[in-house]
């Protein structure tokens, strides 16, 4: 099984095989695809750089490996969990402590810069998404300042989140849990190059007997 991904300019490239002909031949098919789409300096003769990054291949970013930090986030497939990178962790950890203990007031950009992170730690962490109910509704607000004595259960949501990342860096989160069960599937479809006009399906899971 191979699978390929996109984001921006991260490509994220997973292989279900131990076979070590097979895995340079994904890694050389990965390049080359990169290569097709956006040609290196030595063949357009643009002065930008190369678009695969040779900083990051000596760094290991490019070597197989059965756990691997992608987009911030500790990919185990052995154990098949998830759990936030240790940097990112502290990162967030230290700035709620330093919100958390001003005892006045915060600036709402600062409160804003700290909501981001916590959406994106609740990818892994889904138990968190129901905390973001309050800090929701002072963020909708825009004051220009968050004064905690007004705002009690946002401030105790934050604190929740405190704990909870603290929790999840014990026990990572396992990959069922971030699978919702839903009615059915979908998508959409988009031909690409042909002149086909873009599908969107939608299928109906049976009923179980």
């Amino acid at each position: 099984m191979l699978l390929l991904e996109a984001y921006v300019d991260d490509f994220i490239q997973l292989a279900q095989t131990t076979n070590p002909a097979q895995l340079l031949h994904c890694s050389r098919t990965l390049l080359h695809g990169i290569h097709s789409v956006f040609p290196p300096p030595a063949v357009t003769g643009h002065s930008g750089e190369d678009p695969v990054s040779m900083k990051k291949l000596l760094e290991g970013k490019g070597l197989w490996e059965v756990c691997k930090e992608i987009l911030g986030w500790v990919m185990n497939v052995s154990t098949r969990c998830i759990e936030l990178a240790e940097k990112k962790q502290a990162a967030i950890l230290k700035e709620l402590k330093t919100v958390l203990r001003i005892n006045r007031n915060i600036p709402f950009k600062r409160a804003q810069k700290l909501v981001g992170k916590l959406r994106h730690a609740a990818v892994g962490i889904p138990a968190g998404k129901a905390l973001f109910v309050p800090i929701n509704q002072l963020m909708a607000i825009e004051p220009k300042r968050i004064v905690w004595d007004r705002c009690l259960v946002a401030r105790q949501a934050f604190q929740a989140w405190h704990q909870l990342i603290q929790e999840a860096a014990k026990e990572p989160t396992y990959g069922k849990e971030l699978i919702s069960e839903g009615k059915g599937a979908g998508g959409i479809w988009i031909s690409g190059n042909r002149t086909m006009t873009p599908v969107v399906w939608r299928v109906k899971w049976p009923r179980r007997r």
